[in-house]
């Protein structure tokens, strides 16, 4: 990654806070063993800002200091994973259960910031154009293999994470984590995203799998965000690897088919890659249920009605609502 240095007084989200700006004046340098030389703001998700801070020592890491301690968010959008405590916290725990993703470098006493090892790796979205389709066995084999590892944490209910505890979800059923599920299609219907006649097929498919959703009743942890911007590779012999899954700021508890799910749709809802993602995920030869089939795909399908309500730019749109109706169809071979 090429940085521009920009002194940390002058980077936005500091100028907001003079004294954390003081604080991380004085504590970087302890850290990383050697005084600031390079910094830069940049933005990998929506959740977190992001300063990049190098050393003279050539030490790298990412301070994340989580958006709504200083902008206006709705009050659904605080979830409790957004604190730097809950970050680092499941950060130590992938570590232990040897699951890649970035080393932990620092949490903040008083909760406001984390310091995390910078990755220099691109994202998937950035080296997809150079992955071939051998290429991308080796990922979605090595990806599957991670996610396993990170499914192995049981958690206790459902949906977001609370607070006051470690693992446990704020909702007694992983059902009523898709109430929400009407409201953002009702949404995407006012704004026109969606025809009359996908959304009846859409509210059927939720009919469809409420027995499923009801009877679900063995929670894991799930990083509940895998889009392609969410996971890192690295070059080695001409084929691009695994080097780290990021952005841990909404995870939630519940169906390890929802991780899956969210793959399915960030990679445009073809059904090919799922046996990509058993091979590693299982390890043995083992292979999804055909009822756990359908809710992958029905996840996918929430992801994708996430994505567009509100969609994040026309290109954003057109992917989400191209990929939403494949889904569809494939719902119901």
């Amino acid at each position: 990654m090429e940085a521009e240095n920009c002194p940390l007084e002058e980077i936005d989200i500091l100028k907001k806070d003079q004294d954390l700006c003081e604080q991380l004046q004085k504590l970087i340098p302890e850290l990383l063993q050697g005084r600031i030389t390079n910094t830069k703001d940049f933005l990998i998700g929506t959740d977190n800002n992001c300063i990049y801070i190098k050393s003279s020592t050539g030490k790298e890491a990412v301070i994340k200091i989580p958006r709504y301690l200083h902008e206006d968010q709705a009050f659904e959008d605080k979830k409790p994973m957004h604190h730097p405590f809950k970050q680092a916290w499941i950060l130590e725990l992938l570590k232990k259960n040897n699951c890649v993703c970035p080393d932990l470098i620092y949490v903040d006493p008083n909760d406001k910031f984390l310091i995390e090892k910078f990755v220099p790796e691109k994202n998937y979205l950035e080296a997809e154009v150079d992955i071939t389709k051998e290429n991308q066995k080796i990922i979605l084999d090595q990806l599957g293999q991670n996610i396993r590892k990170m499914h192995q944490i049981k958690s206790s209910k459902y949906g977001y994470l609370v607070l006051e505890k470690e693992n446990e979800g704020s909702y007694e059923t992983w059902s009523s984590f898709f109430d929400r599920f009407e409201g953002v299609l009702e949404g995407c219907e006012k704004q026109g995203f969606l025809k009359a006649d996908q959304v009846e097929k859409l509210r059927n498919i939720r009919s469809l799998q409420t027995e499923y959703l009801a009877n679900f009743n063995d929670p894991c942890i799930l990083h509940a965000d895998l889009c392609t911007r969410n996971f890192l590779v690295h070059m080695v012999a001409d084929m691009y690897h695994l080097s780290a899954i990021i952005d841990f700021a909404n995870i939630i508890a519940g169906d390890p088919c929802y991780d899956i799910g969210n793959l399915l749709c960030e990679l445009g809802g073809d059904l090919d890659i799922i046996p990509l993602l058993e091979k590693g995920y299982f390890m043995n030869g083992g292979a999804f249920k055909q009822e756990q089939r359908r809710a992958i795909i029905f996840y996918a399908i929430w992801y994708c009605l996430w994505n567009l309500y509100p969609p994040e730019n026309d290109i954003s749109l057109e992917n989400n609502t191209k990929v939403l109706y494949k889904l569809i169809d494939s719902y119901f071979l």
